[in-house]
């Protein structure tokens, strides 16, 4: 479960009882039974101080489970995020074209998931991004990370999508290709079979 607070520093004004509950809960290993590590509580706050009316509450319910992850807040996600596809450890590529794009949120939504609400669009891959992706291309291909989707929020990664990296109907819908052969072709060099 992923209590995610977007306001600067919230984390910083959780009390030291709070604080002790969330790294006892993380220190207890996964998810239990049933649990999700991808349940996200949004606080829209403008302020600290608004938030810290309705802390206590927010943390007793997403604790109900026993832990959380609290996720700092990222300047410049109110423009969205980017969804990259990375194929052993490379940016996914298929007619010249890069599997990428960018999530916008609807309305004040901080969201930019597409089941919130955000539409994806083109997105124009950078030096910030293949920097992203050239430093963290080793780490994913040693760890068996074959195809991900990382998102990205300005120069940080937020999210590494490894069990289920969707948004390839965008892929599809935006640039009108279709990476799946090329997902297959490397699988299929890879464990030395051919369909």
């Amino acid at each position: 479960m992923r209590l995610a607070f977007f306001v600067n520093d919230v984390a910083t004004e959780i009390d030291e009882y709070t604080t002790t509950r969330l790294a006892r809960a993380a220190a207890q290993g996964g998810p239990p039974n049933g649990s999700s590590w991808t349940t996200s509580m949004p606080c829209s706050c403008e302020t600290n101080r608004e938030c810290e009316a309705n802390l206590a509450q927010m943390t007793e319910a997403v604790l109900q489970d026993g832990y959380a992850i609290v996720q700092g807040f990222v300047d410049a996600g109110e423009a969205g995020d980017a969804r990259i596809f990375l194929l052993e450890g490379q940016i996914l590529e298929r007619d010249g074209k890069l599997a990428a794009f960018r999530r916008v949120p609807k309305g004040n939504d901080p969201r930019a998931n597409i089941s919130a609400g955000g539409h994806s669009v083109p997105l124009e891959i950078g030096d910030v991004e293949r920097g992203i992706v050239e430093a963290m291309s080793k780490k994913l291909v040693a760890d068996g990370m074959y195809f991900v989707g990382i998102d990205v929020i300005g120069d940080k990664v937020v999210e590494i999508n490894a069990e289920s990296p969707g948004g390839m109907q965008s892929i599809e819908r935006l640039y009108d290709i279709d990476v799946c052969p090329t997902v297959i072709e490397a699988l299929e060099r890879r464990t030395g079979s051919k369909s």
